[in-house]
């Protein structure tokens, strides 16, 4: 095992999944999402070597239609957290137009989900107290017919068209569809929401599959393990 990981803002666990993947045992913190709330919510320091997460995006997102972001800035507490936990790395997952964390040192990197290997366009930035390095995927091995990005309320675009905005259809994207964009397993259990647009939003703010391990790589490159 690499070492004790303490996720944040956790979801659908697909970043936890990446981590697991690589070999680190994660262990979830709390979800707005499942009726929990971050705030008020603490950790004893040194037990955790790592800390990952991904505050919620939609105070910053250039999305419309993402609904009122009536969680607010959460970074705050990703901040307070890792304070907390005096864990020996980090890594907070966002979007770009998303401050940076106020902890240092801290070092960002931006890339599209699509450049190494997910099957949808998704630029998102991380940001880590380590150099990250993240290996692309080659040209030659990418989905040549890749989503646009895929959101949290039912993506309207139609696969197939080369420009990122896509080509707007008059239909929503299926579960099924937004469930292969982030690479889910056919076998994984989704939680069983009342309101189908829940799935649709722990889906659609998760971190494709294949982004998530190129970061757990990069990470494991930098502390040298």
């Amino acid at each position: 095992m690499r070492g004790l990981v303490l996720s944040l803002f956790p979801g659908l666990g697909l970043l936890d999944a990446a981590f697991e993947e690589a070999g680190f045992c994660v262990v979830r913190g709390p979800d707005k999402l499942f009726g929990e709330d971050i705030r008020g919510w603490h950790v004893l320091p040194n037990r955790f070597d790592g800390v990952i997460g991904g505050p919620p995006c939609k105070a910053f997102s250039r999305a419309k239609g993402t609904g009122n972001p009536v969680q607010g800035n959460l970074i705050p507490e990703f901040e307070r957290i890792v304070r907390e936990a005096e864990p020996k790395w980090w890594v907070m997952e966002n979007v770009v137009e998303a401050p940076t964390p106020e902890l240092e040192p801290c070092h960002a990197v931006k890339f599209d989900a699509w450049e190494v290997g997910a099957r949808q366009h998704r630029t998102r930035r991380f940001s880590s107290n380590l150099p990250l390095h993240i290996q692309k995927t080659p040209l030659s091995e990418r989905d040549s017919d890749p989503w646009p990005c895929v959101t949290a309320t039912e993506d309207r675009y139609s696969k197939g068209d080369s420009r990122r905005a896509g080509r707007k259809v008059n239909r929503k994207m299926t579960l099924g569809e937004v469930a292969w964009a982030f690479e889910l397993p056919e076998n994984k259990d989704l939680p069983d929401f009342s309101k189908l647009r829940s799935l649709y939003q722990l889906l659609g703010n998760g971190v494709p599959l294949s982004m998530g391990r190129a970061v757990a790589q990069a990470v494991i490159e930098a502390i040298g393990d």
